[in-house]
């Protein structure tokens, strides 16, 4: 399956049936990509395993986009395929928000909340 995204002036396809890498130097196509699904478009993505342990993070050696929905904003279904060789399913919205320098902390601080 493939979805049309505009990216400010440009079109992006997004296919289902690629692979994108998720390291720190992606092709102009995967920037691309990337700004379309929000994520960083110049850094090594990672996924935490557990999300309040800074240590369970892994790099995420590559992923594809499974699916597209749009309710008000777009979001994506992205499988990620961890250096560990695990693959994961994932919301494109949390997975961009793991990418933030604070987001250990942020989640710590929701535990403390919802307690």
């Amino acid at each position: 399956m493939t979805w049309q995204i505009q990216v400010g002036k440009e079109i992006v396809v997004l296919d289902s049936e690629r692979i994108y890498t998720g390291n720190a130097n992606p092709t102009q196509e995967e920037k691309l990509v990337r700004k379309a699904v929000g994520l960083p478009i110049t850094k090594q993505l990672i996924y935490y395993k557990n999300k309040i342990d800074p240590s369970s993070v892994v790099c995420v050696h590559a992923y594809s986009i499974i699916a597209a929905y749009q309710i008000t904003e777009r979001w994506f279904v992205i499988e990620i395929y961890t250096e560990e060789g695990k693959t994961i399913r994932i919301h494109s919205v949390f997975l961009a928000e793991m990418q933030k320098p604070s987001f250990v902390a942020d989640m710590i601080e929701q535990e403390a909340n919802v307690e």
